[in-house]
């Protein structure tokens, strides 16, 4: 299995989205930080990062920051596949995600 990166904020400019839709990959890791509030992200948030992963046409593995100073990022693990999300953990939420790739040609 072939796996590419996108760190924080690559997916939300246009020109590292195209570079990363021509390669050759099968898994988009994402490690990011953002510090939504765990409402706001449930709100608007989550969706805005759901439509950015879409655009690589690849299952994609969110993995957001976590601190435990108020204000700061919660955590959060998302599976996003074509514009869905196939797996979370929730931001504000502590534990593990588990996702079982789907088999991959």
């Amino acid at each position: 299995m072939r796996f590419a990166v996108a760190i924080c904020g690559d997916l939300w400019d246009a020109a590292h989205v195209t570079a990363l839709s021509a390669m050759a990959f099968d898994v988009l890791l994402w490690p990011l930080y953002v510090d939504f509030s765990p409402d706001y992200w449930k709100m608007e948030g989550l969706q805005d990062y759901v439509r950015q992963a879409a655009l690589v046409n690849r299952p994609c593995l969110m993995v957001n920051s976590h601190e435990e100073e108020p204000e700061r990022a919660k955590g959060g693990c998302y599976v996003f596949d074509r514009g869905t999300i196939q797996a979370a953990l929730p931001m504000g939420k502590t534990g593990l995600l588990v996702w079982e790739t789907p088999a991959i040609n």
